[in-house]
């Protein structure tokens, strides 16, 4: 009987820990979801970063009795990823006349105008998000190095980008109606150049150029190779090589194909000029004449 009763007080006993462990957990986590971290901006946090994906969440604040001795006194919101908006929004606002409340995207902007700017007769709690791809944002805080009556409430957070993002509609539509012209404009380059090199070597393999005492003969149909241009002999003849065979050229643009073949693939016998009355007298009848 008293071993039942122990058991029996054991098994309560561990059943009230466990609901006591439950409520510990249960009351942690309903106090991690309705506590908001909180930054404040004081003359010593001026230029500070802060991660917003660690935050998710963030309030901004600043009292105007706290003096900021830097001018413009800025802290940076920043985020890696591009699935969220990086926003600010307004909780409470007010603003002394001598000082000037901006929101930047990218960098802090001295000399031309901000993404937003909040005077003390002009001020908005409205949410303002950049574009999903702008990676940080900046609070810039610009007033004289004294005390103030400013009352400054901002709220930091990261917002989900839906699937249907309007943002991303431009994006698309330029990819859809720039993509097929440049594809085509590549297309049309490489055609081009192919084109260029074959009529580049076509050429080359067609054109062979026969040089003359007159001048030069261009003749079609053979393969490019180094011509020479041997000296005159006898008889006003010039013999050089050609792709198939060798060729005579006379003084007077006479030219006949030697033992070979032509560059018109047709066979020839040696031949001589048909015309000897141009030729010289021999030397001898010369001699003899002087004696």
């Amino acid at each position: 009987m008293i071993s039942t009763f122990k058991s029996a007080l054991a098994c309560e006993n561990r059943r009230t820990r466990l609901v006591w462990i439950l409520l510990f957990l249960l009351l942690n986590e309903v106090k991690w979801i309705h506590t908001e971290e909180s930054i404040t901006i004081l003359s010593g946090t001026c230029g500070d970063m802060y991660d917003a994906e660690y935050y998710e969440s963030v309030s901004v604040q600043y009292d105007g009795s706290d003096v900021l001795y830097d001018n413009p006194c800025s802290v940076e919101f920043y985020k890696a990823s591009n699935d969220h908006y990086l926003c600010v929004s307004g909780k409470e606002i007010k603003l002394d006349c001598d000082t000037v409340l901006e929101y930047h995207d990218g960098f802090v902007k001295n000399y031309i105008p901000p993404e937003k700017k909040m005077l003390c007769n002009s001020t908005f709690l409205d949410e303002w998000c950049p574009s999903q791809y702008q990676d940080n944002i900046y609070v810039v805080i610009r007033k004289p190095q004294r005390s103030t009556s400013d009352v400054i409430r901002l709220h930091v957070y990261l917002k989900e980008v839906p699937d249907n993002d309007e943002d991303s509609f431009p994006t698309r539509i330029i990819l859809v109606s720039v993509l097929p012209a440049v594809i085509i404009i590549i297309i049309s380059v490489v055609v081009m150049c192919i084109r260029l090199k074959v009529a580049h070597t076509y050429g080359r393999q067609s054109n062979v150029a026969y040089q003359t005492t007159s001048g030069t003969v261009n003749i079609q149909g053979g393969s490019p190779y180094p011509t020479t241009q041997p000296p005159l002999g006898q008889g006003g003849k010039q013999q050089f090589s050609g792709p198939q065979g060798n060729y005579n050229v006379h003084t007077m643009q006479t030219a006949y194909p030697v033992q070979g073949n032509s560059a018109f693939g047709q066979n020839y016998s040696s031949a001589a000029p048909s015309n000897t009355a141009s030729l010289p007298p021999p030397y001898e009848s010369v001699s003899g004449m002087k004696h």
